[in-house]
């Protein structure tokens, strides 16, 4: 009898289906002898915890013990992309794994030293599902940004995933951000893939620091005004009217908040990702030259691409995207359809909203998820949108000084994540008012450990 039926009759039977064949729970069987335990039930109580302290715990060469595996979700335990994340991260530093199986409610880990080189510096990691590949970037980027060397890492599974960073966020708003800091990487999108058949394929491509260097502190704290807003609206092979709908109910919304965002800044872009062609960049005054660099993009093969279904005029003074809109979007695999809104500020930040559809979604559903997100992080007066906060804060564990970023309402990923570096890195996490004026927002600030590339 395998294991999955093992824990499938310990199930019905109202048992713990990580309970060994000895009648012994896994935890107790792994043992205590770690230098981090963590409860992965507290605040957030999902896959999250397992990324960070996955991650930090490789890259420092600590071992460590996650109790209650997503203790919070309504189906706890390793699910495909979580056990997929962390064999990636052990298999990039030949670890010692315990507990690494489908449902387990506890894991243990002893990272050993890194197997990538120079000569062999590929790797794949395939969740067999629609599991997030922007989980899998979480993940695996810590690990791999220090490298003496290029690598590259190929990841299967979903590009656009709910309650996830979709690859596209990754590109056009953490990626930019993220070099400031010096964390240099590429994203190329092979293929797109949706739930729930996923087959999406993307190259995790990262560039080495400077020997001995430190990742560099950064400050976001002056939010600006928005001077260029991208509305973009995907579908894949569903009709064209969905993204149109989708486009209209944005413009009717963001005329709402025109205080915020003025019509001149606005750009409205449908993208047909049926098939692989790119879609054209509005013909404004602010068009990128073909000089515009475009430092992660998703690329395939080029071809002719029909004109821009809906465009606005938009001003002089507007910025290029800090992403590129002549780039040929890959062919997905399977339908769906998704709207991003990104924000750009005079002061140099950048913001996003998303919504992908799901089961009883409407068009309207789908933009207002979107327009939600980034319209409250605007009037916020934030600089960092809900999605970047996490993601930022284990750079910043890792940075050479002070790191200060401007928030709106403080995430519980964002608490997480400073919950698990300070426990596993050693840094240090201030919350404080955002001060006169800017009531709605925190400033969060970290001491980073000042970790250095290639020791």
């Amino acid at each position: 009898m395998d294991n999955r039926r093992r824990r499938n009759q310990r199930r019905k039977k109202g048992g713990d289906p990580n309970e060994n064949d000895q009648g012994h729970d896994v935890a107790e069987v792994i043992g205590d002898n770690y230098d981090n335990i963590i409860d992965g039930s507290e605040l957030e109580g999902g896959g999250q915890i397992l990324r960070i302290s996955f991650a930090l715990s490789s890259l420092l060469g600590r071992s460590l013990k996650v109790t209650k595996v997503r203790g919070k979700r309504e189906k706890p335990g390793l699910h495909a992309q979580h056990l997929t994340g962390i064999l990636l991260v052990s298999s990039i530093h030949r670890g010692e794994l315990r507990g690494a199986s489908l449902h387990s409610s506890c894991v243990a880990y002893r990272p050993g030293p890194c197997t990538l080189t120079p000569s062999n510096s590929n790797m794949t990691a395939d969740t067999g599902t629609a599991g997030s590949i922007g989980l899998l970037v979480q993940i695996s980027l810590p690990c791999t940004v220090f490298l003496p060397f290029d690598s590259q890492l190929t990841l299967k599974g979903g590009t656009h995933v709910i309650q996830s960073p979709s690859v596209d966020y990754l590109t056009d708003i953490f990626a930019p951000i993220a070099r400031r800091m010096g964390v240099n990487f590429d994203l190329v999108t092979r293929y797109r893939g949706f739930f729930p058949r996923g087959g999406g394929i993307v190259e995790l491509r990262t560039h080495p620091l400077p020997q001995g260097a430190v990742l560099t502190p950064i400050e976001l704290l002056d939010p600006g005004v928005v001077d260029c807003v991208w509305v973009d609206a995907h579908v894949c092979k569903v009709p064209s009217s969905v993204g149109e709908e989708m486009l209209e109910w944005a413009k009717t919304s963001l005329a709402q908040h025109s205080r915020c965002f003025p019509p001149n800044t606005l750009h409205f872009i449908l993208h047909d990702d049926s098939a692989p062609h790119p879609p054209l960049h509005p013909q404004t005054n602010s068009s990128p030259s073909s000089e515009t660099p475009v430092n992660c993009t998703s690329t395939t093969a080029q071809t002719e691409a029909p004109p821009p279904v809906s465009t606005t005029a938009s001003s002089d003074n507007c910025p290029p995207p800090p992403f590129s809109h002549t780039t040929p979007t890959p062919s997905g695999n399977g339908s769906a359809s998704w709207m991003k809104i990104t924000v750009h500020t005079t002061t140099g930040c950048l913001l996003a909203g998303s919504g992908t559809w799901s089961r009883n979604m409407s068009p309207q559903d789908v933009a207002t998820q979107a327009l939600n997100q980034v319209i409250r992080d605007v009037e916020d007066g934030a600089c960092v949108d809900e999605w970047l906060q996490d993601q930022l804060l284990v750079f910043m564990a890792l940075a050479g000084g002070v790191s200060h970023i401007r928030v709106g309402e403080v995430s519980l990923h964002a608490r997480t994540a400073m919950m698990v570096a300070s426990t596993i890195a050693g840094a240090r996490y201030e919350l404080t008012p955002g001060g006169t004026g800017k009531e709605r927002t925190s400033i969060i600030t970290c001491t980073g450990i000042g970790y250095k590339s290639n020791p």
